[in-house]
């Protein structure tokens, strides 16, 4: 029984089934987050006639958005309790910096994270479409292909617990991101993008929770918590092989209150125990580790505000 774990920055790996369907995936990731991806069992090759078939692979992409390097290179400086954080640094490698995309903001950042193609070709060159306020809500804006397709024509099961610009994309588990301002009933907006029963199947089980609109100073914190219950939860009951999950209050609040301002050190805590809460899931579900199987993890720093 063996657990390899890596955390490196920088640029997106790819298997041979990934490439593909997804080739520039392999290009320098250019975003504003923390991007963990662990893999079990990384190699997809499918059994040929005869052959054993091969034990199921599990990737869990979670991005700390806004997530700077000194938090985890300097947690005790930094002010921080970062437990999970600093588990998954210390059983591997870590990135100091890196290059982000332009314009280095949310939207622009993980569209590239999943596809490996700048904003000026992927379909989402910002946050908001031209002139407006209106977030780019919709997966159908996106004109590549991502890593959720290349999944699915590999005939593996994918799920999303708040990614941006994911309204309508083709996955078997969806929960979409809404970050839209001056909205009434956010979890209703979800619900609605969402696999049909699935927002309401997770609330069975998780519980609710009252996110108010993305203006409001605790909306990214209520979010998230949400998104950590939806996500282990999703975990627990469905072990998808591709999950993808967007934290995205460490961002909201830095921009509200400065990196340095305890309001942030706050955000980083919760993140990191929204983290906890997921790599739990991944040890409930039976899927963090298991006998002949190699897993690693991998941790993307992609910064600055």
């Amino acid at each position: 029984m063996m657990t390899k774990y890596e955390v490196i920055g920088g640029a997106v790996r790819q298997d041979s089934t990934l490439r593909a369907s997804a080739r520039r995936l392999s290009a320098v990731v250019l975003a504003r987050a923390l991007a963990v991806i662990l893999l079990l069992s990384p190699t997809w090759a499918a059994a040929g006639e005869g052959e054993a078939e091969a034990p199921a692979s599990y990737t869990v992409m979670i991005s700390i958005d806004g997530l700077r390097p000194a938090i985890y290179l300097d947690p005790e400086g930094e002010g921080v309790t970062i437990p999970n954080l600093l588990s998954l640094r210390d059983r591997g490698v870590h990135a100091e910096k890196m290059i982000g995309v332009f314009p280095t903001v949310t939207y622009p950042s993980h569209t590239t994270l999943v596809t490996g193609v700048a904003p000026a070709r992927n379909g989402i060159p910002n946050n908001f479409r031209p002139g407006s306020r209106e977030w780019y809500l919709n997966a159908s804006d996106i004109k590549v292909p991502t890593l959720w397709d290349a999944y699915r024509q590999a005939g593996r099961s994918t799920a999303i617990v708040t990614w941006p610009a994911t309204y309508g994309a083709k996955v078997d588990f969806l929960i979409p991101e809404n970050l839209s301002f001056g909205i009434d009933d956010v979890p209703g907006k979800i619900a609605a993008g969402s696999t049909p029963g699935l927002f309401e199947a997770l609330v069975a089980k998780a519980g609710s929770f009252p996110v108010p609109a993305f203006e409001h100073p605790d909306a990214g914190e209520k979010l998230d918590r949400m998104t950590a219950a939806f996500a282990a939860e999703v975990i627990r009951s469905h072990k998808p092989e591709l999950l993808l999950v967007h934290f995205l209050d460490v961002d909201h609040v830095m921009h509200a209150s400065g990196p340095d301002s305890d309001a942030a050190r706050h955000a980083v805590d919760l993140a990191d125990a929204n983290l906890g809460a997921i790599l739990q899931a991944l040890r409930d579900a039976g899927i963090e580790d298991r006998g002949g199987v190699t897993s690693r993890l991998e941790i993307r720093l992609e910064f600055g505000l």
